[in-house]
């Protein structure tokens, strides 16, 4: 195991979002060929998002714009904002 995985692996902040008492799986909202964008609501009525680099090269994060409205958790999803 590299140490970057074991980072990973012992992220406390992770592994908080990963146990977090509301026990919801996070849902995919954005995909490429390079990038995964995972959302997960969280028990204090926040949100955790990932981003998952696929690619085999350092990369910047897609640019993203997203809002949330509630009740549902919508969300709409721009790669592009020309705002």
């Amino acid at each position: 195991m590299s140490e970057f995985e074991k980072s990973l692996l012992c992220n406390e902040e992770i592994i908080a979002v990963n146990q977090d008492r509301l026990g919801m799986p996070s849902s995919p909202i954005y995909s490429d060929e390079k990038w995964s964008v995972q959302i997960k609501p969280l028990a204090d009525n926040t949100y955790a998002l990932a981003y998952f680099n696929l690619g085999e090269e350092t990369a910047l994060s897609p640019d993203l714009t997203l809002m949330f409205r509630q009740p549902g958790m919508y969300y709409v999803l721009h790669e592009n904002p020309t705002f």
